[in-house]
């Protein structure tokens, strides 16, 4: 079950979404003439989402609390953190320069690792996609996308020695 208003998915048995607040099922209806407003990732094609795994993502699974999500869609990389208030950080794929898997053998045991995203910008040259499952999958649907927003949008890097 996702919410109507922000798309976030939801619980069984919630009367609010944990992501804005909205009532869920028979709660406030809109009238018929309101459209709800469009948001970027309409646009956008999501092509991987996840939260932390490992002994601390099942225990905060358990209390029903996700502190980091992660979304990657054709375009850019999503991090929200917090579970009280929030914080967003987005990654625009044309901007990444060069991606790392790391895994620790306790991380290995488990399947989980982590990924490092090195881009061009600025404000925020590096990401860290922490303990998730999967992590050479994950790297390499980033740098696919990657490379697909790159060769579409005519973007090159070049090193200089």
């Amino acid at each position: 079950m996702f919410c109507q208003n922000c798309g976030a998915q939801l619980n069984e048995g919630v009367r609010f979404c944990g992501n804005c607040g909205t009532p869920v099922g028979g709660g406030i209806q809109e009238p018929q003439q309101q459209h709800k407003q469009s948001s970027p990732l309409d646009e956008e094609e999501i092509l991987w989402s996840g939260q932390q795994a490992g002994l601390v993502g099942k225990a905060m699974s358990k209390a029903n609390v996700s502190p980091t999500s992660y979304i990657l869609t054709n375009e850019r990389l999503i991090v929200e953190t917090g579970i009280l208030g929030k914080k967003r950080t987005e990654m625009e794929l044309f901007s990444v320069k060069d991606i790392t898997v790391q895994q620790s053998l306790t991380e290995r045991v488990q399947k989980i690792g982590s990924v490092i995203i090195v881009s061009s910008d600025p404000s925020d040259p590096k990401l860290t996609i922490d303990s998730i499952e999967n992590p050479q999958y994950v790297a390499d649907m980033i740098r696919a996308a990657s490379t697909k927003v790159k060769k579409a949008r005519n973007i090159q890097y070049r090193v200089t020695l």
